[in-house]
């Protein structure tokens, strides 16, 4: 082997190790925020009016999906 085949690291070893560390801990206060947001998240009211399942709107999606596939599958054959 050559001088010139190995590689020098960019980042000693120690300086990666203690990078780690202070990844970790800013990962752990992001991932502390989010745990508080989702349960802040839980208590809030859910509208019923607006979450109605309209039957005729979904009759409707679908033929028109099924019509869409059919005159697609057409075309490539």
């Amino acid at each position: 082997m050559k001088r010139s085949d190995l590689l020098k690291p960019s980042k000693s070893e120690n300086n990666v190790f203690r990078d780690q560390v202070e990844t970790l801990e800013e990962t752990n206060k992001i991932l502390e925020e989010d745990n508080k947001w989702l349960l802040n998240s839980g208590n809030q009211k859910i509208n019923l009016d607006d979450a109605k399942f309209d039957k005729e709107a979904y009759k409707d999606l679908k033929t028109m999906l099924r019509r869409n596939k059919a005159a697609k599958e057409k075309v490539l054959r």
